[in-house]
């Protein structure tokens, strides 16, 4: 199973690599275009520093002075900051934090519908197909330059949790949701939203079955 989701992985890594060319190539100093990813690798520098002060001014960005937590004026991508934290501490460069970032929420995003739709219909290529649909989908490749509903990958991890807990009721399956959801809200509030309605539409359909 493990080297299965390796090669499914590594399909949409190259996947993701040709369709963003050359951003690959030129991820050290370059940006899909000269509008939010130059924002976003602010925020995610800011965020960084902020944690090496013990969170001191996490919300007061060098932004709007005078005005104070202004950073709570937009998405303070808590989640993002997570995961291109060792991207920043190794490199000290958000740029490039930014666009590894975007390549891997590709194939993450990917594997979440491949693993989603094989739980249903135990049929391989069924299942790399949607994978492959829902990562480079125009809803997710279309917000390339925006990070926070770029961070969709992890709504299907969510839905996959859910759906089986709802089902078989196990811990791990509900401990699969709650980590996802907190990574959607983390993204962003509208993500959190949509995990939210996503939920009452879900356990509204469950329990009319029973």
């Amino acid at each position: 199973m493990i080297k299965r989701l390796a090669i499914v992985f590594l399909i949409y890594l190259v996947l993701a690599v040709i369709l963003t060319w050359p951003l690959t190539l030129f991820a050290r100093d370059h940006v899909v275009n000269a509008g939010d990813p130059l924002f976003y690798a602010w925020n995610l520098m800011h965020n960084f520093r902020s944690i090496g002060n013990g969170l001191g001014g996490l919300l007061d960005a060098n932004i709007y002075f005078p005005t104070t937590n202004t950073l709570a004026l937009s998405d303070t991508l808590a989640a993002q900051t997570i995961i291109t934290y060792p991207i920043i501490w190794l490199t000290n460069n958000p740029i490039l934090a930014i666009n590894l970032y975007t390549l891997l929420t590709f194939p993450i995003a990917g594997i979440g519908m491949y693993l989603l739709v094989k739980s249903f219909v135990k049929h391989e290529w069924a299942s790399v197909l949607s994978g492959a649909m829902f990562a480079f989908s125009y809803s997710r490749f279309g917000q390339i330059s925006h990070l926070p509903a770029l961070s969709s990958q992890w709504l299907p991890y969510y839905i996959y949790g859910l759906y089986w807990f709802l089902r078989e009721g196990k811990v791990r399956h509900l401990a699969a949701a709650l980590i996802s959801f907190l990574l959607l809200l983390g993204s962003t509030v509208y993500l959190g939203v949509f995990a939210v309605v996503v939920t009452i539409i879900m356990m509204s359909a469950f329990y009319a079955s029973l």
